[in-house]
């Protein structure tokens, strides 16, 4: 079954707007100097350049101490609200999900206490809060976080249309987890006509809801209409977040399971190559989706008669599974059942 890709409202629409010219030694003399505000925003600001160039370790690294820095000045303040946010979002897309989840808990409680009209902050943390369960399987609590959250951001004067947008998107993915795809469909049409409007058809936003709503049409039956979807999103997401980005490996893969189903094994080895490459590079082997991606790539290299291979990749799928408890071949998109049979 395809995974959705989720958007986390406040940091992802923010990347675009960075220099990913600054390296960190540009701050070297800034961070020695400054005070701890001073710091934290150089940090931050470390961060988000780390991410444009999909280097996740070493921005967690960075917004993880800007976090620190104002900890002991300031440890209610929504600015540190913000950088917890901010910091849940890149252990997330590390695969980070319990340590995701405690950053945006504790953006939460701060952005309640001391900025409850703060509104669309705290419809942000909620929506992303909403991700995690969702990527745990509790689509109960997704769907009631991401539904508050879209409730908030869909009222008053200063209704935000990005963020309800990326909300939106979101719901639709646990409509689809629950194989509601007429629902599903509605939703990310909905959020479709946000991003457009708001990004243009060229965005990365953009390009996140038509790679989800290619695994909608495709679950409905409609490949062809599913496969332009697929590369429309592979060609945006190439153009403005650069061809070693975690998104980019998603879609290669989902398009390589689209082609083995229609038995263009070839073409799907190829897909599924290249997948598992940038997502190793850019996340790491201990990411969760690595494991299911891997088992997928050995059910096509069976269908190509290269067994020796094939049995290679399930052994390291289920090493992996194995060692970080974080994964399962259930949510693999390929049925496994000819590998462990075999010929």
């Amino acid at each position: 079954m395809r995974l959705p890709i989720g958007v986390c409202v406040a940091v992802i629409c923010s990347l675009c707007a960075a220099a990913t010219t600054v390296c960190s030694t540009d701050y070297a003399a800034v961070l020695a100097e400054a005070d701890g505000a001073r710091r934290a925003s150089s940090l931050s600001a470390m961060a988000t350049v780390c991410l444009t160039q999909s280097r996740f370790a070493e921005a967690e690294s960075a917004q993880k101490q800007a976090v620190e820095e104002l900890a002991s000045a300031s440890p209610d303040n929504p600015v540190r609200a913000a950088y917890l946010n901010k910091l849940g979002e890149i252990r997330r897309q590390n695969g980070n999900w319990k340590s995701a989840e405690s950053a945006f808990q504790q953006a939460l409680e701060i952005y309640t206490t001391r900025a409850p009209q703060d509104r669309n902050a705290r419809a942000a943390v909620l929506n992303n809060l909403g991700m995690i369960a969702h990527a745990e399987g509790r689509l109960a609590q997704a769907g009631e976080l991401f539904s508050i959250a879209i409730a908030a951001l869909d009222s008053g004067p200063d209704a935000d249309d990005r963020k309800l947008s990326h909300a939106l998107n979101n719901l639709a993915s646990v409509e689809y987890s629950r194989k509601r795809y007429d629902e599903a469909f509605q939703l990310y049409n909905r959020a479709l006509a946000l991003s457009e409007q708001r990004f243009g058809p060229d965005h990365a936003s953009t390009a996140t809801v038509l790679h989800n709503l290619a695994g909608v049409q495709e679950a409905r039956g409609k490949d062809d209409e599913a496969e332009s979807l697929y590369r429309r999103a592979l060609a945006c997401w190439e153009r403005t977040l650069g061809q070693m980005h975690p998104n980019v490996s998603a879609v290669l893969g989902n398009l390589g399971t689209l082609c083995f189903r229609n038995r263009r094994y070839q073409e799907a080895e190829q897909l599924c190559a290249r997948s598992l490459k940038i997502l190793e590079a850019s996340v790491g082997e201990k990411h969760p989706d690595f494991p299911r991606r891997l088992a997928d790539y050995a059910r096509i290299l069976h269908k190509l008669h290269r067994d020796a291979e094939s049995k290679l990749a399930l052994k390291r799928a289920k090493a992996l599974i194995a060692e970080n408890g974080s994964s399962d071949l259930s949510r693999a998109s390929v049925d496994l059942s000819d590998l462990r049979r075999g010929h």
